[in-house]
């Protein structure tokens, strides 16, 4: 589907709602899902006035949820009650315009569309690219899942018949540059937190988008410490440009997390991170981060 099919389709759903929500799904197959975002909603909104990176994740859930309740790559035919499909990796490459134009974004329509990616023996990607309804990049994204079985807590081979229906689809849709680190330098900042009830999803583990909250939580207390080079502000107000974060294990309420952040010593754009739960890392990220608002990206 091209860019001037695309804006027909904004133009036949505008002013259109489907049960009253702000996300339409407008065309789902196996093999391709497109969606439509009536903007964003101002809860998505953070302290400094930018959409939140956990929001946006939260928000690429949300539609990801859609795509898959429509038979979008055949999720909810590949697990059962005890084999599940699990996140595994997410990396995001976000245009400037979402943090320098985000009061004109959030009031227009944004087209979602998302393709198969590699399936392998246990793992999956999917590829996802996020417009604005002039066609304009907005979000690149690259997910990878991993079928899980929940009581041997191992990951489980796809069947047979779902790798031969995906094998000839695309391939992994690498668009970034950075990635996350699994050692921890004696130098990083360190900080505590004990999770809440409320950071917790439908399966009872801290959901993916809170631990990208977790991570830009600690950048801030960093940042104002005066521990990073050159970000003294509350870092929500420099742009992210890119991320790439891991999930490792679970974590759950009442637990107590370490969470180590660092900057790359060659490029001080590039911010780490590690969140450790009894010495062991559960989640690994790559921040990179803008100083202003015409920063370039890769889109």
């Amino acid at each position: 589907m091209d860019s001037s099919d695309d804006s027909r389709l904004l133009e036949n759903q505008k002013g259109k709602r489907s049960n009253g929500g702000h996300q339409t799904a407008l065309s789902v197959s196996s093999h391709h899902a497109q969606v439509l975002l009536r903007g964003i909603p101002l809860g998505y909104i953070d302290r400094t006035g930018h959409l939140s990176v956990w929001n946006a994740s939260k928000l690429i859930t949300e539609t990801i949820s859609i795509m898959n309740q429509r038979g979008f790559y055949h999720n909810k035919d590949v697990g059962n009650e005890t084999r599940r499909l699990f996140l595994g990796r997410q990396k995001l490459v976000f245009s400037p315009r979402l943090h320098s134009d985000i009061s004109k974004i959030m009031d227009t329509n944004i087209l979602v569309n998302a393709t198969p990616g590699k399936v392998g023996k246990s793992s999956k990607t999917m590829n996802m690219k996020i417009t604005d309804e002039s066609g304009v990049m907005l979000i690149k994204g690259t997910f990878t899942a991993i079928l899980f079985d929940t009581e041997t807590k191992r990951a489980v081979p796809f069947p047979k018949w779902y790798v031969e229906k995906f094998n000839s689809t695309l391939s992994y849709d690498d668009n970034g540059h950075i990635q996350a680190k699994n050692d921890v330098p004696s130098y990083a900042y360190k900080t505590q937190l004990k999770v809440r009830h409320s950071d917790m999803d439908s399966n009872m583990h801290v959901s993916n988008t809170e631990y990208l909250r977790y991570c830009m939580e600690t950048a801030t207390d960093a940042s104002l410490s005066g521990y990073y080079n050159k970000y003294r502000r509350d870092m929500c107000w420099y742009p992210l440009l890119e991320l790439d974060i891991s999930y490792l294990a679970e974590s759950r309420a009442g637990e107590m997390l370490d969470i180590y952040t660092w900057q790359d010593q060659n490029d001080i754009h590039f911010i780490y991170f590690a969140i450790h739960r009894d010495g062991t890392a559960i989640a690994v990220a790559a921040f990179e981060f803008g100083f202003d608002e015409v920063t370039s990206s890769n889109l």
